[in-house]
């Protein structure tokens, strides 16, 4: 059992890791005001998250996956996109 959870985990460890550096769009796409994301869980269809205000409240949300899966999607194809208009930038140069 304990083994099954650990394998777990490290599926997650990527899609945790990509909103942790994505911390801020991430904020601004599903808080209202958030300053600090602090807690994320998921289940079969939904995630959780804990973020912070300004003022120090502690505020718990919650959101299909399908809806942070489409996020992650456009960040991800945004990146794509730059990536590919920079090299065109270089390779004019």
């Amino acid at each position: 059992m304990f083994k099954r959870l650990q394998e777990d985990c490290k599926r997650l460890d990527p899609y945790l890791e990509f909103i942790y550096d994505h911390e801020i769009e991430f904020l601004e796409k599903f808080t209202i005001n958030g300053n600090d994301l602090v807690e994320i869980t998921f289940s079969m269809e939904s995630f959780k998250f804990v973020y912070i205000l300004d003022s120090g409240q502690h505020i718990v949300d919650g959101k299909p996956l399908s809806e942070l899966v489409e996020w992650a999607n456009e960040i991800i194809k945004q990146e794509k996109k730059n990536d590919e208009q920079f090299k065109k930038s270089s390779s004019d140069v």
